[in-house]
This record gives C-alpha cells, sequence and structure tokens, in this order.
C-alpha cells in the first residue's frame, strides 16, 4: 500500500489491501474497502478484527477471488449488460455460489447483529408514491 493509504487503519488492514492491490483490485474498490475498514475499526475494532479474519480467509479461496474481481469490475457495466445476471446467480445464497458452503448455519459475522445496530432508532416507513411526507 501507499503511505497514506495506510493511514487511519490497523496494519493488518493495510496489509490485507495490499493483497487486494496484488490481486489486480480497481482503485475503486480499494477504497471502499479502505473507507469500510476506518468505519468498521472505529465503531468496534473487535467485531472488524473478526471480520477482516473471516475476508482473509476468504480471499485465499480461489472461486471467491473470481467473483470478487468480477463484481469489482462489474461496476462499470450497463444494468442491461447480459453478463450481469448469471454473476448475480453465482453470488446469491443457496445457488451454489463460491461464497456458500456446505454447511448450513449463516457465516459467523451474520449469527449475531453488529452491536452498532442497537444505536440505530427504528426506521419509519417511507411515504408511498404520491403520498404527503408526515412532515411536510
Amino acid at each position: 500500500m501507499r503511505g497514506g493509504d495506510r493511514l487511519f487503519v490497523s496494519p493488518d488492514v493495510a496489509d490485507y489491501l495490499g493483497d487486494l492491490r496484488e490481486l489486480g483490485v480497481s482503485e475503486r474498490q480499494l477504497c471502499l474497502e479502505r473507507d469500510g475498514w476506518i468505519l468498521m475499526q472505529t465503531a468496534s475494532p473487535e467485531d472488524a478484527a473478526v471480520r477482516l479474519a473471516e475476508k482473509r480467509e476468504l480471499i485465499t479461496d480461489p472461486d471467491f477471488r473470481v467473483v470478487y474481481l468480477e463484481h469489482d469490475a462489474a461496476y462499470d457495466r450497463s444494468p442491461n449488460d447480459p453478463r450481469l445476471p448469471a454473476l448475480a446467480h453465482r453470488t446469491a445464497p443457496g445457488t451454489g455460489s463460491p461464497t456458500t458452503t456446505a454447511d448450513p448455519r449463516p457465516a459467523p459475522s451474520t449469527t449475531r447483529p453488529s452491536r452498532g445496530w442497537r444505536h440505530c432508532p427504528s426506521p419509519e416507513p417511507l411515504p408511498r408514491r404520491g403520498t404527503a411526507s408526515p412532515n411536510s
């Protein structure tokens, strides 16, 4: 990673981002990853450490790497690109994608909600189209 890319992230995250760069991940995706790690490490360093271990393990899987890089490349595609449905099907849980396993239990990061959700107010329903919002 470049010097400035190491600011505000742990050395482990910086190394992970460097690994992604070596895999050929776009600069746009590296920035998104870095920003996400900064937020996650700020909100819950413990959860960030668990998630980083999970992602480090996932990125060693050749099938996962292919899907990760395909998602990165798909960002610039038209919504009508004929390759997108196949990519979505390969990625969706329960379709035999590289992100699913024979173990039916959810991945560790999905077994418990983030502690940050406890601090979020319940969302108010959005007004239906064509109706006034309650605050207007």
